[in-house]
């Protein structure tokens, strides 16, 4: 058991440790391809695009070679493969048929959704018998986020009744996403690190 779990702990060390350095960029991307950038500088936008979808694809390729030790890690690889897919497809049918564009996202949206489920869960899950205390807070920064998520359309729903409480519901939604997002980066390097050290320590005995 001891030999397996130090097996496991390599591989988790040396990919979770990518991960987090790759998200870094991929959280600047994602202020660099904000819709309000569009405006003010296409250049950066379009730019911002294009590192977040490489980054996402890589992400995603990490994730698939993390399977061989947690079997969530492949679901949330394959379906940020194919979200990225139905953006594709967005941009496509986009122009020629808007419902059927409305459609396409929302099934994407899911998709993405369920990643970052099993992703996190994912995380949880190898960390239970190493750490449960940060195995746990996984799965509350995953309620936060979807909690965010859902609270952005009902923030709608509720701006065309109340506008002034719709609005701040959205804006406290997307601060929220932002915490949420900032976290993830910190919970990645301390789950590295855990896997890290856990390695280093066996390689030492």
């Amino acid at each position: 058991m001891g030999e397996e779990m130090a097996k496991r702990a390599e591989i988790l060390g040396k990919w979770l440790w990518i991960l987090f350095w790759l998200f870094v960029p991929s959280m600047i991307a994602g202020f660099m391809s904000n819709e309000s950038v569009l405006s003010i500088s296409p250049q950066i936008y379009m730019a911002g695009k294009g590192i977040r979808a490489v980054c996402s694809l890589v992400y995603g390729g990490i994730l698939l070679k993390l399977a061989t030790v947690e079997e969530r890690y492949r679901t949330a690889g394959i379906c940020i493969f194919v979200s990225a897919a139905v953006s594709v497809l967005v941009i496509a049918v986009s122009a020629a048929a808007s419902i059927l564009g409305l459609i396409i996202s929302i099934s994407g949206l899911i998709v993405a959704l369920v990643g970052e489920y099993n992703e996190f869960q994912g995380h949880s899950n190898v960390l239970a018998d190493v750490d449960d205390e940060r195995s746990a807070k996984w799965i509350s920064l995953w309620k936060w986020y979807i909690g965010c998520i859902l609270a952005m359309p009902c923030g709608l729903v509720v701006f065309t009744m109340i506008p002034l409480l719709g609005l701040i519901l959205i804006c406290c939604a997307g601060i929220g996403v932002i915490i949420v997002s900032i976290m993830k980066l910190v919970y990645l390097y301390q789950t590295a690190k855990v896997f890290r050290e856990y390695s280093d320590e066996e390689s030492a005995q």
